[in-house]
């Protein structure tokens, strides 16, 4: 077998190459001709594959220690730390860089830059795990077993407490919406709805109809999976222009599973739920899902009237972002940076290479911190 070095140069190298063509195709618009849709609708593999491969690695761990829990805590902490500080490092240069990622790079791929790390799961497959764990890491953190067995019920009461509260909140936020919603029949809203589904290469998107709800004061899509995300628009009467505006907002955030993605960074922020940084970072990283969204929406418009147009619909829109949700103006905080990218956009980079190098150097940091417990 390999030794643990060259697998992990390997594998980090691959999903290095994954990731460059990933970001490179989508912002050249190359694969049009092979998935039939414009790439700014597509969206960033992998994302439940760390949280699925986590609960995968703890059952398998758990049958294989039998009775012996502690054996079984020690190996589920000392994996759940190194996640940690994989993740408190990543995220904490994210916040840093932030700036200087937006002002280089587009912002389809600073929103990108924040799912990278749902490319951790690679380590989590048989025959790489097992070789991690066997290898010494180049610092070891001395802790004693007590201390493990005590440390690892607080963060497991932390991280289902934050996750089911997210959970929680999701549920009861859309149960109110779908409570109070009524199904839209106007046939001319209708039509916008039909003719932006189709522009996207797919008709019908929504197993569900379009729903008008008093709750919501912006337009927002909610759900996890598409197949149950649902499509809400405040009472409030729009022009054609603005709902086609709008719609195609929405529908790349569907078509993108951003309500996946933001499902993904509350996991992240769950299992990290003691460090403020992650807080930070999802606040930041959903300010850089509906930049990319407005990029996307008004990169084809050269008449400076249409960007106008939707700068003002952002400028009325009030947004409610509760639960796993997309909409088009969530909070005033990001409004001025949205709203000068949209009047005045400039060229900028792809980041495809910065993209790849960042997710290789995060892959080959895997195992060099490591816990010694005693």
């Amino acid at each position: 077998m390999k030794d643990f070095f060259t697998l992990k140069l390997e594998t980090s190298l691959f999903m290095a190459i994954v990731v460059f063509f990933f970001v490179y195709c989508k912002d050249k618009k190359k694969l049009i001709a092979l998935n039939n849709m414009n790439p700014q609708y597509d969206s960033f593999p992998y994302l439940l594959s760390l949280p699925g491969y986590l609960c995968f690695f703890y059952v398998a761990t758990s049958l294989e220690s039998g009775s012996n829990y502690e054996e079984t805590n020690q190996i589920m902490f000392s994996t759940c730390f190194i996640l940690f500080l994989n993740l408190t490092i990543y995220y904490a240069l994210c916040l840093t860089a932030l700036p200087l990622l937006r002002a280089q790079f587009r912002a389809r791929t600073c929103a990108v830059f924040w799912l990278l790390p749902c490319t951790l799961f690679i380590f989590f497959m048989p025959g790489i795990m097992e070789i991690w764990s066997a290898t010494e890491p180049l610092l070891a953190i001395p802790v004693s077993a007590s201390s493990v067995s005590s440390l690892s019920k607080i963060w497991a009461v932390g991280f289902f407490a934050v996750l089911i509260w997210k959970i929680a909140s999701h549920i009861r936020f859309r149960e109110g919406i779908e409570a109070s919603a009524q199904k839209i029949t106007d046939p001319e809203i209708l039509r916008i709805w039909e003719q932006e589904q189709q522009a996207t290469g797919e008709f019908p998107l929504l197993s569900s109809p379009i729903l008008q709800s008093p709750l919501v004061q912006t337009p927002l899509s909610i759900g996890v999976f598409k197949m149950n995300t649902i499509l809400v628009l405040p009472q409030k009467e729009y022009s054609p222009e603005e709902l086609e505006l709008i719609f195609r907002h929405e529908i790349i955030h569907i078509q993108r599973r951003d309500g996946t993605t933001k499902f993904f960074l509350a996991f992240c922020a769950a299992l990290c739920w003691f460090n403020p940084l992650m807080w930070l970072g999802i606040r930041r990283s959903a300010e850089d899902m509906e930049l990319s969204c407005d990029e996307a929406v008004v990169q084809n418009y050269t008449d400076k009237s249409r960007r106008h147009q939707y700068a003002k619909l952002l400028l009325e829109t009030a947004g409610d972002e509760r639960g796993f949700t997309s909409c088009l103006a969530a909070n005033a905080s990001a409004l001025r940076y949205r709203l000068t990218n949209i009047i005045t956009p400039r060229s900028r980079k792809s980041g495809a290479l910065p993209a790849a190098l960042i997710t290789f150097a995060m892959l080959m940091s895997i195992g060099c911190v490591g816990l010694s417990i005693q």
